[in-house]
């Protein structure tokens, strides 16, 4: 899985914003209405989130196109951190599932006001949503066009020192392990099987 993650400890700047079309945002309830006052386009942010009027954790995304020369596509949640693992990576699949039709290449990732122990777990099952859905998986049907992934993560508000290497290594064991559930019998023979698992050894 060949995805360049960059890690930055601040929120991103409006440049910063403007260079990537497609958003994530996972933000600490009950504060984040005073996160989203400190980011670029506060405004669009908090009408978006007034409008909803939700008065309690989301449990879907808030999702709104920003008033740049990008039209950046935003998905973005306000949680406690509390919240069960089960529901987060629910939420997660929902946060990165709203950005599938546009086939990103690019995506910007916000974990903003949480302790540095709970921002790095949100980014954690943040990232593992997001390779699950970049993974390559095998195509049957011909003139099929193939789906563009993602290449490139920035990662904003946290910055781990092991680089979310295990969150990496578990998606493409996770991704393999799907790949391989969904090969007919005829593309998945003990001969085909062995080839792989030498591929893999070598590799």
């Amino acid at each position: 899985m060949n995805i360049y993650l960059q890690q930055h400890i601040g929120l991103p700047t409006g440049k910063q914003i403007k260079s990537v079309t497609n958003w994530i945002m996972l933000l600490n309830y009950p504060v984040q209405d005073r996160i989203l006052s400190a980011l670029p386009h506060n405004d669009a942010f908090l009408a978006r989130r007034r409008r909803i009027g939700v008065k309690k954790p989301d449990t879907s995304p808030v999702v709104l196109d920003l008033p740049n020369i990008t039209g950046s596509h935003v998905s973005m949640a306000g949680i406690k951190t509390s919240i069960p693992s089960f529901d987060l990576l629910t939420l997660a699949g929902k946060l990165v599932n709203s950005h599938s039709v546009y086939q990103p290449e690019q995506l910007g990732i916000v974990i903003a006001g949480f302790e540095k122990k709970d921002a790095e777990r949100m980014a954690e099952f943040m990232l593992a949503a997001v390779l699950a859905a970049a993974a390559d998986m095998p195509r049957f049907k011909s003139g099929e066009e193939p789906r563009r992934h993602i290449k490139k993560l920035y990662l904003y508000g946290i910055v781990a020192s092991h680089g979310f290497k295990k969150t990496f290594a578990e998606a493409e064991g996770n991704a393999l392990a799907r790949g391989l559930s969904m090969l007919p019998s005829n593309k998945l023979t003990p001969t085909d099987y062995l080839k792989r698992i030498r591929q893999l050894a070598r590799e």
